[in-house]
């Protein structure tokens, strides 16, 4: 983008002839590349999410179990 505002200056002080409002060709270059890498992360970061979100439900299911366990341990020893 800086380079397409140098271009349009130069060429407005007559420096170097080009066509004319290169800056808004640099401005919409910009734009897309941003919006590809913003949806890139934006796509990794949901991938992201589910992982975690799989990993927090396996760990619930454990923790549960191991309370069970637990609750399981405390009734035997306390029959005794």
């Amino acid at each position: 983008m800086l380079l397409s505002v140098i271009c349009d200056l130069l060429n407005y002080y007559s420096v170097i002839d080009t066509i004319n409002n290169v800056s808004s060709i640099g401005l919409l270059c910009y734009l897309l590349s941003i919006s590809i890498i913003l949806s890139k992360r934006f796509s990794l970061a949901i991938a992201r999410a589910e992982i975690l979100s799989a990993e927090n439900a396996r760990m619930i299911e454990e923790i549960s179990g191991l309370n069970q366990n637990l609750e399981e341990r405390i009734t035997q020893r306390t029959a005794q």
